[in-house]
């Protein structure tokens, strides 16, 4: 049932972009990353929704995140 295949997101990228990208791959929702690609935040599409033009991902995130360290 797992997807092994993550779609993740940065904070900088437009929030109008992202909910594009969601819609495009049928999901609702993403984590952030950060540049060493460990997770900040998660966004979901009701988050990007009433985004105004000119908004980040890292504006809407929700934070902090919860992780699971596998063994």
């Amino acid at each position: 049932i797992m997807n092994r295949e993550v779609f993740s997101l940065c904070a900088a990228e437009a929030a109008a972009d992202v909910a594009h990208y969601l819609v495009e791959h049928g999901i609702t929702a993403a984590p952030v990353l950060d540049e060493d690609d460990r997770p900040i935040g998660f966004v979901a599409l009701r988050d990007l929704v009433p985004a105004s033009p000119g908004t980040c991902v890292g504006d809407v995130m929700s934070t902090p995140v919860d992780v699971i360290v596998a063994t």
